[in-house]
């Protein structure tokens, strides 16, 4: 959908001065500039798609010159989408783009390096290193961190306090509580496994714990990481239906009492206070293995190759990334600042749900270099879920697994 954001002088005025939100301007105030911004948030009336458009609002009310033409495309048809425009010369002037896209979309002339930009802006220090990697492209910045985001346990308090146990803080304690807590209608654990890259990822989370390279996973470490998925299914602690559940399935799994705990990221924070405003619910760190671990996630800003406005789309950009805009932008959207310095404030580290998503963010992986351009690497991971959880012969799983990574990374 396409949506044009034109605010009344007298509502720019009083935002303005009552906020403090100027930001950065456009060059000529007088001049009317109208930036195209795509995304795959949702439509306007969803939560991820009314934070967008409500960002995009507040831009305009403190910069008079610029209006924004959002168009929200689903997730499936995004790339597609921007390759044909991009072709026929009217691609955005502002796009997210996936972490592990990014350096495609470089590589392909489909966005702008912004390299010049940067330097002057001097910020770059300011990010954490792996989501920093993940906008480089051969020696150039081509975007910016949009935002981050990370797993923890979710856990449903009241269960919790009714049966007498306490969170678990090792995956040893996970599998005896997750089974302890399971009763036939209900599950100890909840998490995706469904076919693609969505139902890795909390596998993943559990082999880094276990210390694996994810270059290797035919391991000791992987095949302990394997082994505990089959466990969790075998001893009825995850329902088999996770091979059918997307994290959205996960969060209502959680949300109805079905499941005790679940793996889930800092998304479903803005959804819980509509969704589930009477459930008492906490998060905890991802337990504990060999090492502290979890998966840290990213969408990246970055300016369209086909703009006519790449100063003025860039200035956008800064602007996302003050901590004003994110202190009012990320908690609605359910994020966290890839700034490590906004998400050290007293604002988001002392909070009692995101606080604990951003502790998780210091001990966040993410695939970079030639696996974050190989977007068949959780889907090649999620298939040794599927072993797992299917009792097939998981030594031979993890070694083809192992195989389909080596020829990724020799591409």
């Amino acid at each position: 959908m396409t949506r044009a954001f034109g605010p009344s002088m007298a509502t720019r005025v009083a935002f303005a001065i009552g906020l403090g939100l100027m930001g950065p301007t456009a060059p000529n105030a007088q001049e009317q500039v109208t930036l195209t911004w795509w995304d795959f948030y949702g439509p306007a009336g969803s939560i991820r798609g009314d934070a967008v458009e409500n960002a995009l609002k507040r831009y305009s009310e403190a910069n008079p010159g610029v209006t924004f033409e959002r168009r929200n495309i689903p997730r499936g048809d995004y790339t597609r989408t921007l390759l044909q425009t991009a072709t026929g010369g009217d691609g955005p002037d502002l796009l997210v783009a996936a972490n592990w896209e990014t350096s495609a979309y470089a590589d392909a002339g489909l966005i702008v390096d912004l390299s010049s930009y940067v330097e002057k802006w001097g910020q770059q220090a300011q990010y954490y290193p792996v989501m920093w990697d993940l906008t480089q492209y051969d020696g150039g910045t081509y975007a910016i961190p949009h935002f981050a985001d990370a797993y923890a346990i979710w856990y449903n308090k009241a269960i919790f306090a009714e049966a007498g146990v306490k969170p678990p803080t090792t995956w040893d304690e996970m599998q005896t509580v997750a089974e302890s807590l399971s009763n036939g209608t209900r599950y100890g654990l909840a998490f995706s496994a469904i076919t693609g890259s969505e139902g890795a990822n909390a596998f993943i989370i559990r082999a880094l714990g276990a210390g694996v390279d994810p270059q290797k996973f035919d391991s000791p470490e992987g095949l302990r990481a394997a082994e505990q998925w089959r466990a969790l299914i075998e001893k009825g602690a995850v329902s088999r239906g996770s091979l059918n559940w997307t994290e959205d399935d996960v969060k209502d799994q959680f949300i109805s009492g079905n499941a005790a705990m679940m793996i889930n990221s800092a998304t479903y924070v803005a959804a819980m206070a509509q969704e589930a405003p009477n459930l008492d619910w906490g998060i905890i760190p991802i337990p504990v293995d060999a090492k502290p671990a979890t998966l840290m996630q990213s969408d990246n800003l970055a300016v369209g190759a086909t703009t006519e406005h790449e100063e003025e789309a860039w200035k956008v950009i800064e602007y996302f990334q003050t901590e004003q805009t994110l202190n009012l932008y990320l908690p609605a959207r359910g994020k966290l600042p890839a700034r490590i310095d906004v998400g050290q404030s007293k604002r988001w580290a002392e909070d009692p749900q995101f606080g604990a998503f951003i502790k998780e963010l210091a001990n966040g992986w993410a695939p970079t270099g030639p696996l974050a351009a190989a977007p068949e690497f959780f889907p090649n991971v999620q298939q040794v879920v599927q072993v797992a959880i299917g009792g097939g012969d998981l030594k031979p799983a993890l070694a083809e697994l192992d195989r389909k990574t080596a020829e990724l990374l020799a591409r």
